[in-house]
Protein backbone atom coordinates (compact mmCIF):
# COMPACT_ATOMS: atom_id res chain seq x y z
CA UNK A 1 0.00 0.00 0.00
CA UNK A 2 0.47 4.01 -0.56
CA UNK A 3 1.13 5.94 2.22
CA UNK A 4 0.27 9.17 2.18
CA UNK A 5 0.31 12.03 4.30
CA UNK A 6 -2.45 13.75 5.40
CA UNK A 7 -2.78 17.13 4.40
CA UNK A 8 -2.91 18.16 8.01
CA UNK A 9 0.44 16.23 8.96
CA UNK A 10 2.64 19.04 9.09
CA UNK A 11 0.04 21.37 11.12
CA UNK A 12 -0.16 18.35 13.84
CA UNK A 13 3.20 18.02 14.20
CA UNK A 14 4.39 21.82 14.29
CA UNK A 15 0.99 21.50 17.10
CA UNK A 16 2.30 18.87 18.29
CA UNK A 17 6.34 20.47 19.19
CA UNK A 18 4.32 23.63 20.46
CA UNK A 19 2.51 21.54 23.21
CA UNK A 20 5.96 19.61 23.96
CA UNK A 21 7.62 23.54 24.46
CA UNK A 22 4.93 24.13 26.53
CA UNK A 23 5.14 21.11 29.01
CA UNK A 24 8.38 21.66 29.17
CA UNK A 25 8.28 25.33 30.18
CA UNK A 26 5.74 24.29 32.70
CA UNK A 27 7.68 21.75 34.64
CA UNK A 28 10.74 24.23 33.90
CA UNK A 29 9.24 27.22 35.87
CA UNK A 30 7.69 26.02 39.33
CA UNK A 31 10.99 24.72 39.92
CA UNK A 32 12.71 28.23 39.22
CA UNK A 33 9.94 29.74 40.90
CA UNK A 34 10.55 27.66 43.91
CA UNK A 35 14.47 28.35 44.08
CA UNK A 36 13.44 31.94 43.89
CA UNK A 37 10.97 31.95 46.83
CA UNK A 38 13.25 30.17 48.98
CA UNK A 39 15.79 32.35 48.89
CA UNK A 40 14.19 35.31 49.29
CA UNK A 41 12.79 33.90 52.49
CA UNK A 42 16.12 32.66 53.92
CA UNK A 43 17.21 36.86 52.82
CA UNK A 44 13.82 37.57 54.95
CA UNK A 45 14.73 35.16 57.73
CA UNK A 46 19.04 36.98 57.48
CA UNK A 47 17.32 40.53 58.17
CA UNK A 48 14.46 40.03 61.01
CA UNK A 49 17.54 37.91 62.88
CA UNK A 50 19.83 41.17 62.71
CA UNK A 51 16.33 43.05 63.71
CA UNK A 52 16.01 41.18 66.59
CA UNK A 53 19.66 41.23 67.31
CA UNK A 54 19.51 45.06 66.97
CA UNK A 55 15.90 45.24 69.20
CA UNK A 56 17.88 43.21 71.98
CA UNK A 57 20.78 45.15 72.24
CA UNK A 58 18.65 48.75 72.55
CA UNK A 59 16.50 47.45 75.27
CA UNK A 60 20.02 45.82 77.24
CA UNK A 61 21.44 49.33 76.38
CA UNK A 62 18.86 51.45 77.72
CA UNK A 63 18.23 49.37 80.56
CA UNK A 64 22.53 49.60 81.91
CA UNK A 65 22.04 53.21 81.19
CA UNK A 66 18.71 53.62 83.70
CA UNK A 67 20.95 51.60 86.17
CA UNK A 68 23.86 53.57 85.30
CA UNK A 69 21.95 56.70 86.35
CA UNK A 70 20.45 55.71 89.07
CA UNK A 71 21.79 56.99 92.55
CA UNK A 72 22.83 54.11 94.68
CA UNK A 73 22.58 54.34 98.68
CA UNK A 74 23.73 52.56 102.04
CA UNK A 75 21.06 51.16 103.75
CA UNK A 76 21.58 53.22 106.55
CA UNK A 77 21.48 57.27 105.28
CA UNK A 78 20.88 60.46 106.82
CA UNK A 79 18.12 62.42 105.18
CA UNK A 80 15.71 65.40 105.95
CA UNK A 81 11.90 65.50 105.98
CA UNK A 82 9.94 68.64 105.37
CA UNK A 83 8.48 71.23 106.39
CA UNK A 84 11.21 71.94 108.92
CA UNK A 85 13.47 70.52 107.99
CA UNK A 86 13.93 67.52 110.12
CA UNK A 87 17.48 65.59 109.97
CA UNK A 88 16.54 61.78 110.47
CA UNK A 89 18.43 58.68 110.52
CA UNK A 90 16.67 56.11 108.04
CA UNK A 91 17.13 52.64 106.95
CA UNK A 92 16.13 51.99 103.72
CA UNK A 93 14.54 49.03 103.24
CA UNK A 94 13.67 47.60 99.35
CA UNK A 95 10.88 44.98 101.46
CA UNK A 96 8.97 47.38 102.87
CA UNK A 97 5.58 48.82 100.53
CA UNK A 98 5.24 52.05 102.75
CA UNK A 99 7.80 54.25 104.81
CA UNK A 100 6.63 54.61 108.66
CA UNK A 101 8.03 57.38 110.80
CA UNK A 102 8.42 57.88 114.22
CA UNK A 103 5.21 59.91 116.01
CA UNK A 104 3.80 60.70 119.31
CA UNK A 105 1.30 62.62 120.48
CA UNK A 106 -0.44 61.54 117.40
CA UNK A 107 -4.30 62.99 117.56
CA UNK A 108 -6.74 62.47 114.85
CA UNK A 109 -9.07 65.72 114.68
CA UNK A 110 -11.69 67.07 111.91
CA UNK A 111 -10.94 70.32 110.38
CA UNK A 112 -13.31 71.76 107.42
CA UNK A 113 -15.27 68.98 107.28
CA UNK A 114 -11.38 66.77 106.30
CA UNK A 115 -9.62 64.46 108.85
CA UNK A 116 -6.43 65.95 110.23
CA UNK A 117 -3.60 64.84 112.05
CA UNK A 118 -1.57 66.41 115.02
CA UNK A 119 1.56 64.63 116.03
CA UNK A 120 5.14 65.40 117.07
CA UNK A 121 8.41 63.53 115.27
CA UNK A 122 11.04 62.82 117.80
CA UNK A 123 14.39 62.25 116.55
CA UNK A 124 17.48 60.10 118.43
CA UNK A 125 18.72 63.63 119.33
CA UNK A 126 15.71 64.78 120.71
CA UNK A 127 15.09 67.55 118.36
CA UNK A 128 11.53 67.56 118.30
CA UNK A 129 9.24 68.54 115.43
CA UNK A 130 5.68 69.36 115.35
CA UNK A 131 3.30 68.46 112.56
CA UNK A 132 -0.40 68.64 111.34
CA UNK A 133 -0.94 67.60 108.11
CA UNK A 134 -4.23 66.13 106.31
CA UNK A 135 -5.15 62.30 106.71
CA UNK A 136 -4.37 60.97 103.52
CA UNK A 137 -6.03 57.85 104.43
CA UNK A 138 -6.24 55.19 106.97
CA UNK A 139 -3.90 51.93 106.80
CA UNK A 140 -4.40 48.69 108.09
CA UNK A 141 -1.11 47.03 108.45
CA UNK A 142 -0.60 43.47 109.23
CA UNK A 143 1.57 42.28 112.67
CA UNK A 144 3.62 39.55 112.92
CA UNK A 145 1.10 38.83 116.19
CA UNK A 146 -2.12 40.50 117.19
CA UNK A 147 -4.77 42.37 115.09
CA UNK A 148 -3.98 44.58 112.31
CA UNK A 149 -2.49 48.12 113.52
CA UNK A 150 -4.34 51.33 112.34
CA UNK A 151 -2.21 53.89 111.21
CA UNK A 152 -2.51 57.57 109.40
CA UNK A 153 -1.27 57.89 106.32
CA UNK A 154 0.22 61.54 105.35
CA UNK A 155 2.04 63.12 103.06
CA UNK A 156 5.95 64.31 103.78
CA UNK A 157 8.67 65.54 101.33
CA UNK A 158 12.12 63.88 101.96
CA UNK A 159 15.59 64.46 100.64
CA UNK A 160 17.86 61.32 100.22
CA UNK A 161 21.18 62.58 98.72
CA UNK A 162 20.08 64.86 95.89
CA UNK A 163 16.68 62.98 95.31
CA UNK A 164 13.81 65.40 96.68
CA UNK A 165 10.34 63.35 96.68
CA UNK A 166 7.10 63.18 98.47
CA UNK A 167 5.47 60.42 99.76
CA UNK A 168 2.96 58.99 101.71
CA UNK A 169 4.63 58.08 105.74
CA UNK A 170 2.31 56.06 108.20
CA UNK A 171 3.13 57.49 111.86
CA UNK A 172 3.61 54.96 113.91
CA UNK A 173 5.42 54.32 117.96
CA UNK A 174 8.69 53.07 116.59
CA UNK A 175 10.61 53.23 120.16
CA UNK A 176 11.19 49.49 119.69
CA UNK A 177 13.21 49.72 116.70
CA UNK A 178 16.59 50.78 116.44
CA UNK A 179 15.80 53.38 113.10
CA UNK A 180 12.94 55.90 113.96
CA UNK A 181 12.20 56.16 110.45
CA UNK A 182 11.80 53.80 107.52
CA UNK A 183 11.95 54.29 103.60
CA UNK A 184 10.11 52.04 101.80
CA UNK A 185 9.80 51.14 98.40
CA UNK A 186 6.75 53.56 97.68
CA UNK A 187 9.57 56.22 97.57
CA UNK A 188 12.78 53.79 96.24
CA UNK A 189 11.12 52.26 93.26
CA UNK A 190 12.35 53.60 90.02
CA UNK A 191 14.29 56.28 91.96
CA UNK A 192 17.63 54.52 93.89
CA UNK A 193 18.97 51.59 94.36
CA UNK A 194 20.16 50.11 97.70
CA UNK A 195 23.46 48.46 98.68
CA UNK A 196 22.93 46.57 101.86
CA UNK A 197 26.86 46.16 102.68
CA UNK A 198 27.46 50.47 102.58
CA UNK A 199 25.91 52.97 104.96
CA UNK A 200 25.66 56.98 105.52
CA UNK A 201 27.63 57.19 101.75
CA UNK A 202 26.00 60.79 101.02
CA UNK A 203 24.69 63.67 103.15
CA UNK A 204 20.96 65.02 102.10
CA UNK A 205 21.90 68.16 99.58
CA UNK A 206 18.16 68.80 97.78
CA UNK A 207 17.81 72.00 96.00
Amino acid sequence: PILTKSPNYGAKVKENQIGDEADASRSQTPLCYKDYCRRVKQAMWVRLRLLLILVVLMVFGIADNAVAETPTFGYLERVMIYPGPVAMEAKLDTGADNSAIHATNIKLGLRDGKQWVSFDVVTKSNVIGHFEKPVVRIARIKQLSGPAQARPLVLFEMCLGALKRSVNISLVNRNGFDHRLLIGWSFLAGYALVDSGAKFTTEPDCQ
